[in-house]
């Protein structure tokens, strides 16, 4: 069975009680936001404005803007 445990976000296949989302459905993006010390993990379906996605085979996930030249 392949039910999702009660405490998962939207979107979500793997996660645990201290930090969210582990793993995300197909196609969606992991965002690790930062909570004290601690980051918590959740699933979109598009990165927000200040971020940028990036996709591979294992796990796409949303990057902090960052360009230095």
């Amino acid at each position: 069975s392949t039910e999702v445990p009660p405490s998962c976000s939207n979107g979500c296949e793997h996660c645990s009680e201290y930090n969210g989302c582990l793993k995300c459905r197909p196609r969606l993006f992991i965002l690790l936001e930062r909570n004290d010390i601690r980051q918590i993990g959740i699933c979109l379906a598009a990165c927000p404005v200040g971020y940028y996605g990036i996709r591979n085979r294992d796990m796409n996930k949303c990057t902090r803007e960052s360009l230095i030249y």
